[in-house]
């Protein structure tokens, strides 16, 4: 939801700054106003590529140090949000009571993943797959940007699988769990319980108000 006062600091550095370049403008001379209105967009171009550059930096750096604090802290951090997991007990079956825990900024636990199929020879499974799926299975399998019926008609009709360039797995799920046949260069990975932390904004616990503004204790009904 935008901020009406944020929109409103917008605005205003907007309007100032198409004033500053109106004024700019109006002291150019008029065979020369094209030439400085084209130099003024490359200078923001120019300025925006470095922006961008800058970010791509910034990027790697914070992916850098995530995976340094996975690297080095990650597993310390597994086992105490398992080691609360098992505080709270186990079910009949064996199974923990609860799969997540609270923490104060997110939850960590495990979530089970649906099934589905990894690709461990997809030239194998282009060509399964223009062998055995319809035209329109065919159509959903494939990842392409020449991905048209006309094109994958062909591609179907005349075995030109290599003109595939990447697969979707999930007409091939379905074909494993509808008929239980694997296609070729496919393997099936069953459901699984995978760790995760989900990071949410700070929510600090609410604190009891014992104390008034001025620091003298606040009286409870009764006493």
């Amino acid at each position: 939801m935008n901020n009406p006062e944020t929109t409103d600091l917008v605005l205003q550095e907007l309007e100032s700054i198409a004033a500053d370049f109106q004024a700019e403008g109006d002291s150019v001379e008029q065979d020369r106003y094209c030439e400085w209105y084209m130099q003024k967009l490359f200078e923001i171009d120019a300025v925006e590529e470095r922006i961008k550059e800058q970010y791509q930096i910034m990027l790697r750096e914070l992916q850098t140090r995530r995976k340094a604090l996975q690297f080095k802290c990650g597993q310390n951090f597994r086992q105490r949000v398992e080691a609360m997991l098992l505080a709270n007990g186990r079910k009949k079956d064996g199974s923990l009571k609860k799969k997540s825990v609270n923490l104060l900024t997110g939850k960590a636990g495990y979530r089970s993943s649906r099934p589905t199929v990894e690709f461990i020879d997809e030239e194998a499974a282009k060509k399964w797959a223009v062998k055995n799926l319809t035209v329109g299975q065919l159509f959903d399998a494939t990842s392409s940007v020449d991905k048209v019926p006309l094109v994958i008609e062909c591609i179907k009709e005349y075995g030109l699988e290599k003109a595939i360039k990447s697969l979707n797995k999930t007409p091939f799920l379905e074909h494993f769990m509808e008929t239980g046949e694997l296609p070729d260069g496919v393997e099936f990975v069953e459901t699984q319980d995978k760790f995760y932390p989900q990071v949410k904004d700070m929510e600090l616990p609410p604190t009891p108000l014992t104390l008034q503004i001025t620091g003298s204790p606040v009286k409870k009904e009764g006493e």
